[in-house]
């Protein structure tokens, strides 16, 4: 054997060394983005539960309906009214989910005159 055989033979070592390491260092990265994804996952559907509105629909029938606002309403008033206590965990939740049905970001877009869908309860199905 030869200096230069040996010389190929060293080449060829190291590019096999350099895929093996390559390769690894591809493994590697898969196996951080799938415990990354694994804990998105994980985190998300610890989470989403506590987004929801809590509400007890087994104690009635849940319907909407449609009123238009008077001079001096507010969202406040409009869920004093309205609001079923059985049903929302305070006033707050019963807001919140009005707000969400007419696309509202605050209070302050509702003017006299205007148009809510608002939720309510009631004990007997109607049809």
């Amino acid at each position: 054997m030869n200096y230069i055989d040996i010389d190929r033979e060293d080449q060829r070592r190291r590019e096999a060394r350099e895929h093996r390491r390559a390769l690894r260092m591809r493994r590697d990265k898969k196996k951080k983005m799938l415990i990354g994804f694994a804990l998105v996952l994980v985190v998300s559907i610890l989470l989403i539960p506590q987004l929801t509105i809590k509400t007890n629909a087994n104690d009635g029938y849940k319907y909407y309906t449609d009123i238009i606002i008077q001079p001096g309403d507010n969202l406040w008033k409009i869920a004093n009214k309205y609001a079923d206590p059985d049903h929302y965990k305070d006033i707050s939740s019963y807001i919140a989910e009005v707000q969400h049905i007419n696309h509202i970001e605050n209070d302050s877009h509702i003017v006299s005159g205007q148009m809510l869908i608002i939720p309510y309860y009631a004990d007997e199905y109607i049809y």
